[in-house]
């Protein structure tokens, strides 16, 4: 019986030793295999539309290489690990790409595989007179058609475009691309359809590559510098009833004078390659019980009746942080109108409740309407 428990009990100790054996095969770490330690990690430090910089956040980077392949590939290109960051050059712009890191002679031996898009182009140029760069901000306005030259593009790419709302990255607006003798065109929002009105709006030009994320497109050798389409709202707006006053007695007759606030174009010439000089514009006000309409050009002076902008120039920032040199429109947020009170069937202008637009020309044809907006006189 002795001899026997010896027995099973040399058996248990060698089929544990062995167990253990097999099992620290099998569970070993691919971080440290073959006298291979990846002690650190890859980081995906910059991606341009030709270029991936990486680097090795860790301190053996003896017989490792980056691995990179298209997506869908099977095999990895190898890179030499630096003891700094590393460019793999090169590259097709809008392409997915896949790095990793690989131990020498061992491409099964391999870390986290992680994906990159590369961006659709390093640089751009665009065509319009109207557009002026500043760093990473374009001015661009509803509607407006881009045309890029850009340095890099990839014709074949499953590629679409966006425009990302800096203030809600929520809201995306895609924008249909096309590619022409080294043109790329888009066109910037049409329609914002957002109340109260806005003047100025900022969306981050974007991209995606085969269905994939969404990615804001960065200044060449800046990841953090987004660039940024700065629109500019064209359309007049009034937004609010400043004041009404009735004037009793001007020159023996009374007068209403009326205070309109809101977003106007500028009689001034605006600098810059934006051209928004509106010399002309007229405004038409209804009454709401008869239809009675008044149609007053602006410039008018008759007797104590007149109709006028603000000709104080009122500047718009494209860039609040930095104003100085971003400073692109000029613009007037005020209209005032007195007009002789008129009692008779045919020309009433008196307490009653009225609607009033107005509507900006230039010399060149061009044409914008205010909303219609609601006062009445008291």
């Amino acid at each position: 019986m002795k001899k026997q428990f010896l027995n099973s009990t040399t058996l248990l100790i060698v089929f544990s030793l062995l167990f253990y054996s097999c099992s620290s095969s099998d569970d070993s770490s691919p971080e440290d295999q073959d006298g291979v330690t990846i002690d650190g990690k890859l980081i995906i430090k910059r991606v341009d539309a030709n270029t991936i910089v990486l680097e090795y956040d860790g301190t053996s980077a003896n017989k490792l290489s980056y691995g990179i392949r298209k997506t869908g590939e099977q095999t990895f290109e190898k890179k030499s690990v630096s003891s700094v960051e590393t460019h793999i050059t090169e590259l097709i712009p809008a392409q997915q790409y896949e790095v990793t890191l690989l131990a020498t002679g061992d491409t099964d031996f391999k870390s986290e595989i992680k994906t990159v898009i590369t961006q659709p182009f390093n640089t751009f140029e665009d065509q319009s007179t109207k557009v002026r760069r500043y760093g990473e901000l374009f001015y661009s306005e509803i509607g407006f058609n881009h045309q890029l030259k850009t340095d890099v593009f990839n014709e074949n790419a499953n590629l679409k475009f966006f425009f990302v709302h800096k203030d809600n990255e929520n809201e995306k607006v895609e924008s249909v691309h096309t590619y022409t003798n080294g043109i790329l065109s888009f066109e910037a929002p049409k329609d914002w359809g957002s109340e109260p009105y806005e003047e100025l709006r900022y969306y981050y030009l974007s991209y995606q590559v085969d269905g994939g994320d969404i990615i804001k497109i960065s200044e060449p050798g800046t990841p953090e510098n987004y660039i940024t389409f700065v629109m500019y709202n064209p359309t007049p707006h009034i937004t609010e009833v400043e004041s009404i006053e009735k004037i009793d007695n001007c020159g023996g007759n009374t007068y209403y004078n009326l205070k309109f606030n809101g977003f106007f174009h500028s009689t001034i010439f605006a600098e810059f390659y934006i051209h928004r000089e509106f010399k002309k514009s007229t405004a038409f006000i209804t009454r709401d019980d008869d239809n009675t309409e008044f149609i007053i050009d602006e410039g008018r002076i008759s007797g104590c009746q007149y109709y006028n902008r603000n000709f104080v120039k009122e500047e718009i920032y494209l860039d609040p942080k930095q104003p100085i040199g971003m400073n692109r429109l000029h613009t007037n947020k005020h209209i005032s109108i007195q007009q002789l009170e008129s009692t008779t069937t045919d020309a009433k202008f008196t307490s009653g409740s009225y609607k009033i637009r107005i509507v900006f020309s230039n010399d060149a044809g061009d044409f914008y309407d205010t909303n219609t907006f609601s006062f009445t006189l008291p």
